[in-house]
């Protein structure tokens, strides 16, 4: 029925388009159907989800009713029981001196085989001979040995009561009349001669006015809660017992105050399948009780304790129920807790919505085909419409396309007669440089100093700047790097090449008005080139091993044939060149002394900011580090040297930057 109703849907929504034109149709028209089954069949999915979701929820807060039902009578149960023995000792004790010792072992033993989780039964009572220790003890118990026998004990409280039962009935003897005289009592807490935690009830003994003693029952936590619990499923359910009233570890729990200790007596792991109390055997700790009633403390583990409830916080939606118990003269508590939240992975759930989106995705897709092979149709006289106007403009366009390649062609030779004028400037700039660098007559003039010079510019034209001088009566040795690359930058470092021996051939031996003077000329051609090129430059006067330099460049090295290195900072020795008209001021001087077998390197930063594959600089340490290795070599084999480490660095990489390298060794 459904694809019959999706089928006229579709023709109906095809027939109305085709009386149309087709151009005038809307697209989200024809998806109508489409969007229609989407949306109904996705809320349907999500209605089924949400009415499975809550039959779910009812469902396992039903069954949580039921067992929490069923733990309570299981406890309330073994409880009464108890009471029942207590009064059934009672009245077994009035009547015990008209028995015959055959008769007292019969009645002892049907009793012990009507409870036989008991641990201890007896009573205590006054002695009337006063040389006695006030009291005598008689004891029913099985035998360790043979369990069929019985033996009724009599006992001291000071001393034998205590090894027998774990706790001292002299106590509820001697704190008089009054306690005595009360109805049922209980002790929650009592430690057995084994280890283990026990329950001990007990009655006064009414044989005359006056109470006369107690009778008791003792019973070991773990059996008398095992017991009551042994035919149960708690496989979702933990189970605690405390010795509180509902009102006050309700009021506990909602103020988050609740020691972890206070008032527990028993509890049931089910995940760990174990029973345990306060002090025997207790499982891996958790996180406190009391951080699930208040979400906004932080739930931090204790390193000891015994478990406590992990779900759900005490609330309306009865995540956690809580339930009383009148024992004796106790008030009890049971808290029973689901191990695993009531609202778990919704499968069933989940799993209605993925049926139902499905079989909606199944009609969806059909009918999102049948649509498509509408459009397609639709498409196809789209095309037919558009190839007869495309065929009537044809012509036009083919006439705009001839004249527009026309006039590609026309830019792109003059593009490349463009490229060849560049080129040969470019390369008569290039010539130049390489014609006006240091030759190597011109570094072999210098006796003193062994020179050894690298150059490689990063593009055609670079813009490092180094020269070695001979003047009448010093060595001028200049490096330095212009600001960019290409024409521009080759030009003006033309110009400090022929500003820098105008000077020296004028016999200007002051650094502070060389570089004044250089700074104004290549300032004033630097402005008419309507430029902001500018360049740091640092000049060195050599005369009999002393070196003194001005202006503002890379750091000098100076290593010591000792191996001692000396790092020279320009900084505050100069101001870039081009940049102010007037660096008088900017200008200073430093010194130095050189030795036999030192070493001095000039360099640019091409080689102290050359990356490599991973974009770590080569930098300054390493530069040092090499020139010291090798300071005992000649100044060609300390370049070379260099050069190779900074290849090895650089490897594959892309070089950005001009290298420039100065190597100088004292003779």
């Amino acid at each position: 029925m459904l694809k019959k109703f999706y089928r006229y849907l579709l023709q109906n929504n095809f027939n109305k388009l085709s009386k149309r034109d087709v151009r005038a149709s809307s697209p989200w028209r024809q998806y109508l159907p489409l969007a229609i089954v989407l949306g109904v069949g996705l809320t349907a999915s999500v209605a089924g989800a949400k009415f499975v979701r809550q039959w779910e929820r009812d469902r396992s807060r039903e069954l949580f009713a039921r067992q929490a039902d069923a733990v309570t009578f299981a406890l309330q149960q073994q409880i009464d029981r108890a009471t029942q023995l207590v009064g059934a000792l009672n009245a077994f004790y009035r009547i015990s001196e008209e028995f015959t010792g055959q008769r007292f072992a019969q009645f002892s033993q049907q009793l012990l085989v009507g409870y036989p989780n008991s641990f201890h039964l007896g009573w205590a009572q006054w002695s009337e001979n006063d040389a006695a220790s006030n009291a005598c003890f008689a004891e029913i118990s099985p035998s360790q040995a043979e369990r069929e026998q019985l033996a009724i004990v009599a006992i001291e409280p000071s001393e034998a009561s205590t090894a027998w039962l774990g706790c001292d009935l002299a106590p509820l003897l001697d704190s008089g009349k009054t306690r005595l005289l009360q109805q049922l009592s209980i002790e929650p807490s009592v430690t057995l001669p084994n280890g283990e935690v026990g329950f001990l009830f007990y009655q006064p003994l009414n044989a005359r006015d006056f109470a006369s003693g107690v009778v008791f029952a003792l019973y070991p936590q773990s059996d008398f809660f095992r017991t009551a619990l042994t035919r149960l499923n708690l496989r979702t359910l933990d189970v605690y017992l405390y010795d509180l009233s509902v009102d006050r570890l309700d009021s506990q729990l909602q103020k988050a105050s609740l020691d972890s200790r206070e008032g527990f007596l028993m509890g049931y792991a089910a995940k760990e399948h174990q029973l345990f109390d306060r002090v025997s055997n207790p499982p891996p700790p958790r996180k406190p009780l009391e951080s699930y009633w208040n979400p906004r403390r932080p739930q931090t583990e204790k390193e000891e304790g015994y478990p406590l409830p992990r779900s759900c916080p005490y609330s309306s939606d009865r995540t956690v129920c809580m339930r009383s118990f009148n024992v004796a003269d106790r008030e009890w508590t049971l808290l029973i807790v689901p191990n695993s939240p009531l609202n778990r992975v919704p499968w069933a759930s989940l799993a209605t919505f993925a049926i139902g989106s499905l079989g909606t995705s199944v009609l969806a897709v059909y009918l999102w085909m049948s649509i498509r092979r509408t459009l397609q149709t639709e498409a196809l006289a789209k095309e037919l419409r558009k190839a007869n106007t495309a065929y009537r403009v044809s012509e036009a366009r083919t006439c705009d396309r001839a004249k527009r390649l026309e006039q590609t062609l026309q830019q792109l030779h003059h593009t490349q007669a463009e490229n060849l004028r560049l080129e040969a400037e470019l390369d008569v700039t290039h010539r130049l440089q390489q014609m006006l660098l240091p030759k190597a007559q011109d570094l072999q003039a210098v006796t003193e100093l062994e020179i050894a010079d690298y150059m490689e510019p990063a593009a055609e034209i670079g813009g490092d700047y180094y020269d070695v001088l001979c003047g009448k009566e010093q060595v001028k040795i200049g490096i330095g790097d212009v600001t960019g690359h290409g024409l521009e930058s080759g030009v003006l470092m033309l110009m400090v090449q022929t500003a820098v021996r105008t000077l020296l051939e004028a016999n200007e031996t002051d650094p502070r008005v060389f570089l004044e003077t250089l700074n104004r000329t290549i300032y004033g051609n630097v402005q008419r080139m309507n430029s902001d090129l500018n360049l740091t430059l640092a000049l060195l006067d050599y005369r009999n091993g002393r070196l003194r330099i001005s202006g503002q460049h890379e750091e000098i090295l100076v290593v010591r044939a000792g191996g001692i290195i000396e790092r020279i900072d320009t900084l505050d020795l100069g101001f870039p060149i081009g940049l102010e008209a007037n660096i008088a001021e900017f200008v200073g001087e430093a010194s130095v002394e050189l030795a036999a077998g030192d070493v001095v390197v000039l360099y640019t930063d091409g080689i102290t900011e050359a990356e490599d594959e991973a974009g770590h600089f080569y930098g300054l340490d390493r530069l040092c580090e090499i020139v010291r290795h090798h300071r005992h070599e000649k100044a060609n084999a300390i370049r070379q040297a260099v050069i190779n480490d900074l290849r090895d660095h650089i490897r594959q990489q892309k070089v950005y930057d001009d290298i420039t390298l100065l190597v100088m060794k004292q003779q």
